[in-house]
Order: C-alpha cells, then sequence, then structure tokens
C-alpha cells in the first residue's frame, strides 16, 4: 500500500518501537513510502527513493488505503535455522527456564523468529528484523520445521 511520511523529522527504526535503533533520521513530510504491515502501532515499510526497509510509528504516516500484509518480502531464513512465527505474546528469555528473572523483552504474535536450536522447552532464537537473541518457550512458536535439540 502506498503512502507518505506526514510530518517533518520523522525517524525510521530498525524495529516497531523507540527502543530501536535508528536507520534513518529526519525523514520530511511528504516522503514516498510502501506500507506492507502493520505491528504495533508501526508500520513496516519501504521508502521508495531508496529502497530501504525498517519502522515508522502508524501515526506518522499517512496511508492511501489498506497495508497489505501479502505484499510484505520474507527476509531469508539464515543458514542453519528455522524459521518460526510468534503464536501469541512471548517473552524473550536470557536462559531456557520460566524462572530466569532475566527478561529481555517481549515480543507479540506473528513476529518472525528464526530459531537455532531447541532445549528442553524452549527454543533459542533470533528475532527477525532485530538484534535480538535469547530463549523463548517452544510450545508458542509455529516452527516451519522441527528442531534438532542443542548439541551437547
Amino acid at each position: 500500500m502506498s503512502g507518505t511520511v506526514s510530518k517533518n523529522d520523522t525517524n525510521m527504526r530498525q524495529g516497531p518501537g523507540t527502543e530501536y535503533k535508528i536507520l534513518k533520521e529526519g525523514l520530511k513530510k511528504g516522503t514516498s513510502v510502501t506500507v506492507y504491515t502493520e505491528v504495533d502501532c508501526w508500520y513496516f515499510l519501504k521508502l521508495n527513493a531508496d529502497n530501504s526497509f525498517g519502522y515508522i510509528h502508524k501515526d506518522l504516516v499517512q496511508l492511501n488505503g489498506q497495508p497489505d500484509a501479502a505484499a510484505t518480502p520474507e527476509p531469508e531464513v539464515p543458514v542453519g535455522m528455522v524459521r518460526g512465527v510468534l503464536r501469541s505474546t512471548v517473552v524473550l528469555r536470557e536462559s531456557p527456564s520460566l524462572d530466569d528473572p532475566v527478561k529481555i523483552k517481549e515480543f507479540y504474535k506473528d513476529q518472525v523468529v528464526y530459531i537455532e536450536f531447541k532445549e528442553g522447552d524452549f527454543y533459542y532464537v533470533h528475532v527477525a528484523g532485530t538484534n535480538y537473541k535469547g530463549y523463548m518457550m517452544a510450545s508458542l512458536i509455529k516452527a516451519s520445521d522441527p528442531m534438532p535439540e542443542k548439541p551437547g
């Protein structure tokens, strides 16, 4: 779906939130974008001028219709990993235990992750489009293929 940036000095980020790294700073009102999907009130989009991808808060984008999720480009799955999709809100943890006091971040339903291995009831994942890595409950992720257990 096409659209434009609706406010001057808009930032495009690496992920859907202000805690993510700024990829493009100070975008001008009227900058042409292609919106693919919405994640937690942020649009995943492409800047048409330079074909760069990132996230901008939906309040800062004027759409010419609704986002087309079917048009979302699918990044390649890293070698040796399996693509997964979160079934619900999932906490990313530092270790494979529900008792782990270190909860890195929450991610939401339909977020894509890349699964490296399974350890007990957990997958070790890389969250797509971010620099986050850690453990998530395997039962809360729909994996595209079966996962091997963590090597010895």
